[in-house]
């Protein structure tokens, strides 16, 4: 098997904002300025499709943000 066609879109794309197999983590203003280690995570698909929970029972799909702001791996 060949390692290159085993997983093609498991490569970090900065542009795109896609983090494949990750976690990812985003300050959430005012708060995380205050208390740095406080702040928002989600988890990327495997083609760095990012999901996190938006709020009781609902998990949403994100293409290049998490709920508040631009997503930080």
């Amino acid at each position: 098997m060949n390692e290159e066609n085993f997983m093609p879109n498991d490569r970090i794309d900065i542009i795109r904002v896609r983090y494949p197999h990750c976690i990812v983590w985003t300050p959430i203003p005012l708060l995380t300025w205050l208390f740095p280690f406080i702040g928002h995570m989600g988890i990327a698909r495997t083609d760095g499709v990012i999901r996190d929970f938006s709020g009781p029972y609902y998990v949403s799909v994100s293409l290049t943000k998490i709920i508040v702001n631009k997503t930080l791996k």
